[in-house]
């Protein structure tokens, strides 16, 4: 067996991204790539970049200790780097960082609870990659994040409340994972959001109508759920929704008439419910609608004569709701929209 000191010499002449690839060689060869001396000899070999790429491949001890050199870094930007293994559990010590986007790459694993160490961080994008497992509680000790972007991952469990601490939040999106369990009522603390994305999970429940109490919000995605709930009347507070998409869940009950006064209201997707009794004629106040899709649904009646005020709509269905009758060619003129689907 060659003596360490060769060793370590013959490989500092390696490709760092291939030696490292050599750790499963060996246990004993394993710990020589997790030395300090392998580490000082690699990092005179790779500039700065290169190295914050390999972080993610070196093992922890080597971690700690480039986590050291970023203790004054204030963003990391990796999105769409190829990059692969797991988020270092030393990011923690990254205390200066602001902005951290590690989407688009192959990470695997979860997130380290020591993010909650990076009281700074303002914007965090881990999405579009293969992360999984539970969200950390200590996501709610950022308290000076606005932007948290973790859609299209693996993430299952419930969300944890002390996300609502995250007062700050302005973009959430959470869309695309394994979620389950009820949406916190916790997430009303959030009293500065303007987006809100939680469709394509697996939550049940309610609707929680606090989520009435976020006035900023200009969009609330929650489609494609498994949710059992009526609309909250709170929602009429939401005066600068502009997108409302609630398709695709379980929702039964009535349409609120409330929803009328969301007069920024341009999208509203109501369609795959079980929502049942006629179309409120006070949805014509929501003045901005450009598209209504309340398609395959248990509706009643017909089109509200109201909605001849709708000078914006550009489509309507309604398709799937066989109580509905189909007289919607006398109740809006047709060039007042592009795409009028009747009731079959």
């Amino acid at each position: 067996m060659l003596p360490t000191e060769l060793l370590l010499a013959v490989l500092s002449f390696v490709d760092a991204t291939a030696v490292l690839r050599f750790r499963r060689l060996s246990k004993a060869f394993d710990a020589h790539l997790q030395s300090g001396f392998f580490f000082a000899q690699n990092r005179k070999t790779i500039d700065r970049s290169t190295a914050v790429r390999l972080w993610f491949l070196w093992p922890a001890p080597l971690q700690t200790q480039f986590a050291a050199e970023l203790g004054d870094c204030g963003a990391l930007e990796l999105s769409h780097s190829n990059l692969i293994g797991r988020i270092p559990a030393a990011l923690g010590r990254c205390a200066a960082l602001r902005l951290l986007f590690l989407h688009g790459n192959r990470l695997v694993g979860g997130i380290p609870h020591g993010i909650g160490r990076l009281g700074q961080l303002v914007q965090l994008n881990l999405a579009k990659n293969q992360l999984a497992g539970p969200l950390p509680a200590a996501l709610g000790l950022l308290a000076n994040l606005e932007a948290l972007n973790l859609a299209q991952n693996f993430f299952s469990g419930a969300v944890p409340g002390e996300l609502g601490s995250c007062t700050k939040l302005q973009w959430l999106d959470l869309s695309k994972n394994l979620l389950e369990s009820t949406i916190p009522t916790s997430m009303g603390g959030l009293v500065n959001l303007r987006f809100l994305l939680l469709d394509y999970n697996r939550f049940t429940g309610l609707i929680p109508p606090v989520l009435g109490s976020l006035v900023h919000l200009q969009r609330l995605s929650l489609h494609h759920n498994n949710l059992h709930s009526l609309i909250p009347n709170t929602f009429s507070a939401l005066i600068h929704l502009r997108s409302l998409e609630l398709q695709s869940n379980m929702l039964f009950g009535a349409i609120p008439p409330s929803l009328g006064r969301l007069t920024r209201l341009r999208t509203l997707d109501l369609s795959f419910n079980q929502l049942t009794q006629r179309i409120p004629p006070e949805l014509a106040g929501c003045i901005q609608l450009r598209n209504i899709f309340l398609q395959n649904n248990l509706l009643e009646g017909s089109i509200p004569d109201s909605f001849i005020a709708l000078v914006h709509l550009e489509e309507l269905c309604f398709r799937g709701n066989t109580k509905m009758m189909a007289e919607g060619e006398t109740v809006l003129p047709a060039e007042m929209l592009r795409v009028f689907q009747y009731a079959e």
